[in-house]
């Protein structure tokens, strides 16, 4: 479902900071990053996801690790050799340490290695937030607002919002309300699944992303090592001196940024005077703007 906002042009968007609190006493706490420590191996038997989650926690002052962190199975999967995989989730007090999971390996009933993040040592930090989520969604909403064009309604959908334990590569830690939301292109900002950190006792933004990428390239594909050229033949249909990328089998569409709704049938220049002919890709070849899909 999407909301709207109205942002009127008359006010000065810098200005806009959302809630304001008062930072209390445990606001910043410690952690230390780090990789997982060696696993000790360990025969199981029965669930191997409860198994790698008994595992972990009976190692835990070995790992860097106290009595309130635990772990949750995230996913089970054994791969096409037979190895089992068991992805955990580390937990501090019951609340998600973001970032911090680690992967338990074995096979014929036996969990043998470990590979992933943890944030070890963490103290300092007081565990109940004193901003509420609506008040951290507001934050990430009017920061997103400062680059909008004065005066558009803002439209925003996909929301969520979780409280996390958020680690820092400089070894502070903060309680933080991790929200997200979605918008589509709109009052000149690109489109985004847009993701905040803020600080659930000062209401400071800690960190944020956009986790939905574009990019504009051009080039034969691959990657520096391994170059892939496509030399097949693309059917298209003639229309006067052009070619549509519209057949009875694939319609290739151009959505010009945007994310939704059919978009225009891509089209462009090709020789002869074939009503269907088979055009091959190549170099020259137009490369739409926007998003193609089949």
């Amino acid at each position: 479902m999407k909301k709207s906002w109205g942002i009127m042009a008359a006010i000065g968007l810098s200005a806009c900071s959302g809630p304001t609190v008062a930072p209390s006493a445990g606001s910043v706490g410690r952690a230390e990053l780090r990789q997982a420590a060696p696993l000790a191996s360990a025969r199981f038997a029965g669930d191997i996801g409860d198994a790698a989650v008994q595992v972990v926690q009976s190692q835990r002052a070995s790992l860097g690790l106290g009595a309130g962190d635990s772990f949750a199975v995230l996913k089970a999967d054994p791969d096409f050799a037979g190895f089992n995989h068991v992805r955990l989730q580390q937990l501090h007090q019951g609340i998600k340490v973001w970032g911090a999971d680690v992967v338990v390996h074995g096979d014929d009933g036996r969990l043998d290695s470990m590979s992933g993040t943890l944030a070890a040592s963490l103290a300092g930090l007081d565990l109940t937030p004193t901003l509420s989520d609506g008040d951290a969604m507001a934050t990430a909403k009017f920061d997103y607002a400062n680059g909008a064009t004065r005066g558009a309604t803002l439209s925003f959908s996909r929301e969520a919002r979780e409280l996390v334990i958020l680690p820092l590569e400089s070894g502070a830690a903060h309680l933080a309300w991790h929200v997200s939301f979605f918008t589509d292109v709109q009052a000149g900002i690109k489109p985004g699944l847009w993701h905040y950190f803020v600080d659930a006792h000062s209401g400071a933004i800690v960190q944020q992303f956009n986790s939905l990428h574009t990019l504009t390239a051009t080039g034969p594909g691959g990657n520096a090592r391994v170059k892939r050229t496509w030399t097949n033949n693309l059917e298209v249909t003639q229309s006067g001196a052009n070619y549509l990328m519209d057949t009875t089998q694939y319609r290739t569409s151009n959505l010009n940024h945007g994310t939704s709704g059919a978009g225009t049938t891509y089209s462009g220049t090709t020789p002869g005077s074939r009503s269907s002919r088979a055009c091959t890709a190549a170099a020259t070849t137009p490369t739409p703007s926007g998003t193609a899909r089949r």
